[in-house]
């Protein structure tokens, strides 16, 4: 787990990151809703638990901090208004549903162990019970999705067609490209490489040396992708390898971070527009995405008007 106490410190002091793990916590307030608070330190947790911030270059940690910081505060507010609602509504979760999504966590996330998802508490100086209402309290909010919004969604398929006509680009399939590779790790090296190129420049099978010596997943395939999309399906440096390739052209070896890879371009798909039967579902889904989003806001910003709200400005 990565902590994210370094970054705090940065703001906190305007200085240089630092390693240390010894930070002060913080226990400012962010926000009251209704006869709750909300805590600068409880915003920067759910930061910490529910964004990768080692993603984030080190010196970029900061300002990322500050552009998160009121979007969790408000999450945290709408998820405390849809909870006091359910609540209020009297509704109850099934009785082993908060058990059973734990069990389900613990062995997704924590690999099965207990003691992993301890650490991980400990971490962000949480308890069990903390966590496990956390557990609840985002059942609740799903449940409380449904019933407000999900349930309520009802796309004709009059606006599907509609959408469809006046989108028609952003349905279209790109140019797909059936590929064979063959990758070596760096533990076989460069040689190997160099060995299987020159092989198949004297003329033997692509897929069958593939199937001998590759270490990707489509070995047993003879290194066979079918038909794909390459800047969606590989990193950049193969993507742009097999740019330059013509329909069944070999690449040379390609170097990266130890890895080799040798690349066919067996052949190319143009690009076409989908027809309306081929893009409904996709169609469907985008308006009812649409629909779920305004919806949302509506029902959410009716909590607020009938509650006490102040979030506290410059609290971080």
């Amino acid at each position: 787990m990565k902590s994210l106490r370094t970054a705090i410190l940065a703001l906190s002091c305007a200085c240089a990151l630092t390693a240390s793990a010894e930070l002060s916590r913080y226990d400012g307030v962010a926000a009251y809703v209704n006869d709750k608070v909300i805590t600068v330190d409880t915003v920067l947790q759910e930061i910490h638990t529910n964004f990768n911030l080692a993603a984030v270059p080190l010196a970029e940690q900061p300002q990322r901090i500050r552009e998160l910081f009121p979007v969790m505060r408000d999450l945290i507010i709408d998820r405390i208004l849809i909870v006091e609602a359910y609540d209020a509504s009297g509704a109850q979760l099934p009785p082993d549903a908060v058990n059973t999504r734990v069990q389900e966590i613990i062995a997704r996330e924590f690999r099965g162990e207990r003691a992993n998802l301890q650490a991980m508490l400990k971490e962000h100086r949480m308890t069990y019970d903390m966590w496990e209402k956390q557990i609840r309290e985002n059942l609740v909010v799903q449940a409380m999705r449904y019933l407000q919004v999900g349930k309520k969604i009802n796309v004709s398929p009059a606006a599907v067609r509609k959408y469809y006509e006046e989108h028609r680009d952003a349905f279209s399939l790109g140019g797909m490209v059936r590929v064979r590779s063959i990758l070596i790790t760096p533990d076989k090296g460069r040689a190997l490489a160099d060995s299987i190129a020159k092989q198949l420049d004297e003329g033997a099978s692509f897929a069958d040396l593939a199937k001998a010596h590759s270490a990707d997943e489509k070995a047993a395939e003879g290194g066979d992708w079918g038909f794909v999309d390459p800047a969606t399906t590989f990193a950049p440096v193969i993507a742009e390898a097999l740019s330059a390739l013509k329909p069944g052209e070999r690449s040379p070896v390609i170097e990266q971070s130890g890895y080799c890879t040798i690349l066919l371009k067996e052949e190319v798909r143009p690009g076409r527009v989908r027809t309306l039967e081929e893009a409904w579902d996709d169609v469907y889904k985008t308006l009812s995405d649409q629909l779920g989003v305004e919806r949302y806001k509506a029902w959410v910003d009716g909590l607020r008007a009938n509650a006490f709200v102040r979030v506290v400005d410059g609290a971080f």
